[in-house]
């Protein structure tokens, strides 16, 4: 979990911690991998005010690996099906 909060934090980088203070203190203090999964969302939207869409979305999806064997396989399935699109 350790690493998906370093991972997630690293992307947000220091400015989008200054932007969204909010978003930092709960990746930072997110009690599950599960509730980190659902802040990639958040995380893409942060990123998108630093740059284009299509890299903040690119980033966000290279976390993916990181959640494999940690969230459901219907979880990264439906994200997979969204990716697609």
């Amino acid at each position: 979990m350790v690493l998906i909060q370093k991972s997630m934090l690293r992307l947000l980088g220091v400015r989008g911690a200054e932007i969204n203070p909010q978003l930092e203190h709960r990746i930072r203090y997110a009690s599950s991998i599960e509730a980190l999964w659902f802040l990639r969302a958040d995380l893409a939207q942060a990123l998108c005010l630093q740059r284009d869409e299509s890299s903040a979305l690119a980033a966000v999806s290279d976390l993916t690996p990181l959640f494999e064997g940690n969230v459901s396989k219907a979880q990264l399935q439906s994200f997979q099906r969204g990716q697609r699109r």
